[in-house]
């Protein structure tokens, strides 16, 4: 019985054997507490003080995971390696961070004879948590021609959802104005002509792109328009309208995150 107890002590004590290690951050500060796992197996232990562990596993296990919290999860392979360093960094997150954008749009009329707008402006916004944010943007900018003066932009606010681990949609409502309907009143009181035109509604969506941790790519589309009002009275000719005017912007912004 004691020759048969001894192989199978000896027998076991081959089949497994001892891992030791540190794990540190990515200044070479050690991690107590930071938990060591077989991967794939049963046994776990944690690190000392000094950030170091010990820990005894199947001679056939393959690989270590090591986690601490804030911290990206870490794996290495075993091989014929008994002594491991886990160099641990720590996880991405939006959290509280806010974010700044220049904007630029080109604008297309779909609704009268003045065919584009160029604009420019800025974004500036907060994500909350990881998956939601809010956001406000304001644009200004000009079309060639029109009566009198040639203004357009727009100002809006909204709020962010995250899509996937690097890319927001967002959606945004505010006051706008079309191409042919800008921030202005025109008369000409010699031959009884009036033109004038309000603000009107913008609607904003698009994605934001966070290619870095501190830079983002803004790409999104805006539809803008307001009321119209014209009229015109002469010796020979007289006419009334009051119609809407829109116009549809490609957006793209680049900014920082901080």
């Amino acid at each position: 019985m004691l020759l048969m107890v001894g192989a199978t002590i000896g027998a076991n004590a081959q089949n497994v054997r001892e891992v030791k290690g540190t794990v540190i951050d990515k200044n070479g500060n050690p991690l107590p507490g930071a938990k060591i796992e077989a991967t794939g197996g049963a046994e776990n232990t944690v690190t000392d003080a000094d950030g170091t562990f010990s820990i005894e596993v199947p001679r056939y296990l393959k690989r270590m995971t090591a986690t601490y919290p804030g911290m990206k999860r870490k794996t290495l392979n075993l091989g014929a390696n008994n002594d491991l360093l886990f160099e641990m960094r720590r996880k991405h997150t939006d959290q509280n961070k806010f974010f700044v954008s220049a904007m630029m749009a080109h604008g297309f009329d779909f609704m009268s004879e003045h065919k584009y707008s160029v604009e420019g402006g800025v974004m500036f916004g907060q994500f909350i948590g990881n998956n939601w944010g809010w956001f406000c943007k304001g644009m200004v900018g000009t079309y060639p021609g029109g009566y009198g003066g040639n203004l357009v932009g727009s100002a809006t606010i909204g709020g962010l959802r995250r899509i996937i681990k690097s890319m927001y949609g967002y959606i945004g409502f505010g006051f706008g104005s079309g191409v042919e309907c800008h921030f202005y009143r025109y008369y000409d009181y010699d031959d009884g002509h009036r033109h004038e035109c309000n603000p009107g509604v913008a609607i904003d969506w698009g994605l934001i792109f966070r290619i870095k941790p501190h830079i983002n790519v803004i790409t999104g589309l805006s539809a803008q328009g307001g009321p119209e009002y014209d009229y015109f009275d002469s010796s020979s000719y007289y006419y009334y309208r009051n119609k809407t005017s829109w116009r549809l912007s490609l957006q793209l912004g680049v900014g920082y995150t901080f």
